[in-house]
């Protein structure tokens, strides 16, 4: 995995201004998270009721431990949040996702014919099905 390691820090406050959000949660959070260690940077982004807060951490952190000092820093952050909001944790994955993804296009125009894709990848397989099973397209992976 070539990705950074990365903690998201995602913190509701529905019908809240961007501006608000700003202010009282994403800036705060923002501030504690910059004294954590190993810390690379540290982004946020507020939205209309939310605020997302990226922690990139220098490269060779352990994921697991990454997540355990965000946790001890945003419990430092207790009383000086809005009342009532609990930021909480992003999925435990890294910034790659999506190892491989496709789209499979019917170019021919003829919209009623119908179509299956089996994409096969180390012993397993992912099927997606338009219509039928009248045309077969198989990719193999070793």
């Amino acid at each position: 995995d070539l990705s950074d390691v990365q903690v998201i820090v995602l913190t509701e406050w529905p019908g809240r201004s961007p501006d608000l959000i700003e202010d009282r949660m994403t800036c705060p959070i923002v501030t504690s998270m910059l004294g954590a260690p190993r810390i690379k940077f540290v982004r946020g982004q507020s939205f209309l009721g939310l605020s997302f807060v990226y922690i990139v951490f220098q490269d060779g952190t352990d994921m697991y431990w990454a997540r355990i000092r965000v946790v001890e820093y945003l419990q430092g952050l207790t009383g000086k949040l809005p009342e009532g909001i609990s930021p909480t944790l992003g999925p435990d994955a890294t910034g790659v996702g999506w190892v491989f993804q496709y789209a499979l296009v019917d170019e021919t125009g003829d919209q009623r014919s119908n179509f299956r894709a089996d994409i096969h990848y180390s012993g397993r397989v992912n099927t997606n099905i338009w219509n039928a099973l009248k045309k077969n397209l198989r990719s193999w992976f070793p």
